[in-house]
C-alpha cells in the first residue's frame, strides 16, 4: 500500500467549473502523493487550452468526442492504475472540496478496509448548510433508490458518529481502492449519464461508508441542469432506470414499472410538467441509443 491518489475529473465544456474544483484541490495537503487527473470528453469550447494555461502540472487526458460521465471516469481510473495510484477519488468538476477531504476519506477507507466504497456528506454551493446528497437508500424489491438526506441541515447530521453505512454512494464523490476495479471491473458506459455509479457499486452491496461531514460542496446539475430541472436529465435518468431494472428488479420488476411510471410520467403529467413526463417516455425509447447521440439531438 502506497497511499498515493488520484482525483478524477470529467469536464464537458465545463472549463470554469474544473478550474474552480482544481483551485479547491490544490489547498489540499495530503502524502505522499496527490495525481490531480482531467478528463476532457471532447469539449469544442476553450476547456483545453484554459486548463492547460492555468494548470500545468495536471494530467489533462483529451478524448476528443463525448465518452458520458461513465466513460470519462473509467478513462481516468485506467490512468489512475497504471501510475500506481492506491486510491482513485472521482470528483465532480462543478464541486469544491474541503482542504481536509482527502485525508478524511483514506482515514475512512484505513478504518473499514472491508468496505468498497468511501463518501461523505455533500452540500449545495449555494446552500452550504443545505444537504444536497445524504445518506444512499435502495430497496431491490420497491426499485426504491433514494437520497435521503436531501435538502434536509447539515446540522440535522451533528452525533452520528465517526461513519454512516450507506447503501450507495453518489458519484459526484467517491473514492475507491484501485485494486476494486480488478474484482468488479469499471463503469458500465452504457448508462452514460446518470446512475452508472449505483449500477457499478451494486455488484459489491452493503459496502458502502460515509464521513458524516461535509467535504465537498455541488454546485448541481451544470452539465444537464439535473433530473429535477431539464427535460434532459430526466430522460437519462428515467432511460438509466429502466435499464437498472432489468439487471436488478427479477421477479420484482412489476413493481419497479410501477415505480417508473408513478414518479417519472404520472406524477410530473398530473403537475403540469409535460415537458418532463414525455422526457421519461423519451428516455423509454432510448435504451439502446448512444449517450452521446441522445445529448445532441436533444440539444439540437
Amino acid at each position: 500500500m502506497n497511499g498515493r491518489l488520484a482525483v478524477i475529473l470529467v469536464n464537458y465544456r465545463g472549463w470554469r467549473d474544473t478550474i474552480e474544483c482544481l483551485a479547491s484541490l490544490q489547498a489540499v495537503e495530503y502524502q505522499p502523493q496527490l495525481d490531480l487527473v482531467v478528463v476532457d470528453n471532447g469539449s469544442e469550447d476553450e476547456s483545453v487550452r484554459e486548463i492547460r494555461a492555468r494548470f500545468p502540472g495536471v494530467f489533462l487526458l483529451e478524448m476528443g468526442k463525448n465518452l458520458g460521465f461513465a466513460g470519462g471516469c473509467n478513462v481516468g481510473m485506467r490512468f489512475a492504475r497504471e501510475r500506481g495510484n492506491e486510491f482513485i477519488w472521482l470528483l465532480n468538476n462543478d464541486t469544491t472540496v474541503d482542504p481536509q477531504a482527502v485525508r478524511a476519506l483514506v482515514e475512512l477507507a484505513r478504518l473499514h478496509p472491508e468496505a468498497s466504497f468511501y463518501g461523505s456528506l455533500i452540500s449545495f454551493a449555494s446552500e452550504p448548510q443545505r444537504i444536497w446528497f445524504g445518506v444512499g437508500r435502495y430497496d431491490a424489491r420497491t426499485g426504491f433508490i433514494g437520497n435521503v438526506g436531501f435538502n434536509r441541515l447539515v446540522d440535522e447530521f451533528d452525533g452520528q458518529g465517526e461513519a454512516i453505512r450507506t447503501d450507495w454512494i453518489s458519484g459526484c464523490s467517491v473514492l475507491i481502492r484501485s485494486s476494486l476495479l480488478d474484482e468488479i471491473g469499471f463503469m458500465d458506459e452504457d448508462f452514460f449519464l446518470y446512475l452508472e455509479e449505483v449500477e457499478w457499486e451494486l455488484r459489491r452491496p452493503n459496502s458502502a461508508w460515509l464521513v458524516p461531514r461535509v467535504l465537498v460542496q455541488h454546485k448541481s446539475g451544470q452539465t444537464t441542469g439535473g433530473t429535477g430541472s431539464s427535460p434532459l436529465g430526466r430522460l437519462f435518468w428515467s432511460r438509466n432506470y429502466l435499464k437498472l431494472a432489468r439487471r436488478q428488479a427479477g421477479k420484482y420488476l412489476p413493481l419497479w414499472l410501477g415505480r417508473w411510471a408513478l414518479y417519472n410520467v404520472l406524477g410530473p403529467a398530473l403537475k403540469g410538467q409535460l415537458a418532463f413526463a414525455w422526457a421519461a417516455l423519451a428516455g423509454a425509447t432510448e435504451q439502446r441509443s448512444p449517450g452521446a447521440s441522445i445529448v445532441e439531438r436533444w440539444r439540437s
